[in-house]
């Protein structure tokens, strides 16, 4: 599942153009990828523990 949550949030980043608007270097990108999963993962998460 993290590893789901990196993926997408990497992709995400890439496809609205954030990449490009904040001229990320690689160690900010990745910074900002693991930043965005973390939320991804906690909410995910806390779905699963609902069910």
């Amino acid at each position: 599942m993290t590893l789901i949550a990196y993926l997408i949030s990497a992709g995400l980043i890439y496809l609205y153009g954030i990449n490009g608007i904040a001229n990320f270097t690689t160690e900010q990108y990745l910074n900002a990828t693991i930043l965005i999963s973390t939320f991804a993962v906690i909410g995910a998460i806390t779905v699963d523990m609902v069910k």
